[in-house]
Parts: C-alpha cells; sequence; structure tokens
C-alpha cells in the first residue's frame, strides 16, 4: 500500500472516531430541558410553574395556580372546562420560550412581567424571533399566591 493510501486511511479512520465521539458526548450530556424550579412559596416560583404547565399541556395543573377570587369576578369562567377550551381547541404550536422577570411588590400584589420569544422561521429578511411580554399580577390566598390576570394566557404565535 502506498504511503498516502496509509495517510488517507489514516486520516479518515481518526475523524470517523472523532465524529463517534462527538455523537457520544451529545447523547450523554445533560440537556438544558432540565429546569431549575424557583421556589413555590414566591410569585416567580408560581408563574414559572403556571407557565410550564401550559408548555407541559397540562392545563388542570395551570388551573389551579389561577386566583379563584379573579376567575368568580371575571365572570367567563365559571369552570375549568370553560377555561381550558381554548387550550384544547389550539393545535398550532411553535417552538418557544419564557424568561420570568422579577416580581415588584406594590399594595400586597407582585407584578411579574414574562417575555414569551417564538421562534419561527420565514425567510431570510425575517426576524426568526418574535416576542411578547404577558403582564402578570398575583395576590395571596392564605398562605401562597395565586395569579388574578392574565387568566388566559395564549402562549403560541
Amino acid at each position: 500500500m502506498k504511503s498516502s493510501n496509509k495517510w488517507l486511511l489514516g486520516f479518515g479512520s481518526a475523524l470517523g472516531i472523532l465524529v463517534v465521539l462527538a455523537v457520544v458526548l451529545v447523547l450523554t450530556m445533560p440537556g438544558n430541558d432540565e429546569i431549575d424550579l424557583l421556589p413555590e412559596s414566591t410569585p416567580e416560583g408560581i408563574v414559572q410553574r403556571y407557565v410550564l404547565a401550559i408548555q407541559n399541556q397540562d392545563y388542570e395543573e395551570a388551573y389551579g395556580y389561577l386566583s379563584a377570587s379573579a376567575i368568580a369576578d371575571e365572570g367567563r369562567y365559571n369552570s375549568f372546562e370553560e377555561w381550558s377550551r381554548g387550550y384544547l381547541n389550539d393545535y398550532y404550536k411553535d417552538a418557544w420560550r419564557a424568561i420570568i422577570g422579577d416580581a415588584e411588590y406594590r399594595n400586597g400584589k407582585a407584578f411579574i412581567t414574562v417575555t414569551v420569544e417564538f421562534f419561527k422561521p420565514e425567510g431570510l429578511l425575517r426576524d426568526p424571533v418574535t416576542t411578547w411580554y404577558y403582564p402578570f399580577t398575583l395576590e395571596r390566598e392564605g398562605d401562597v399566591w395565586k395569579i388574578t390576570s392574565p387568566l388566559d394566557v395564549k402562549i403560541t404565535y
């Protein structure tokens, strides 16, 4: 075998080993899917869990974070079924992420802005990221924070 063929065979083998090693490392490394949960005793933790429940399509859990008084005052949602109807009919889902802002406290309420970034590539000259802002208001019900508004956050684009 010529020396150039041996060199090419060695180089190809080394490259193949590197590719296999890279694939193994990617598959075995801990992913970014693991989210550090904020404390449930804070408004930020409640909003984070609410957003995660909606993302995971666990609407019963999300509904549990809503204030009962806000739902009754709103008058348009008399049950979980009425509230969840809009989510259950929403088939179009984009890739998105939510960024939970810091809570501001005023008059016994907590205010948090959640920034939701949707990824939707639509061509070379368009921005693939669309940003929406959701202002959340929370109040205490006993020892826990509950979301008073918005009651129906559609985190889809």
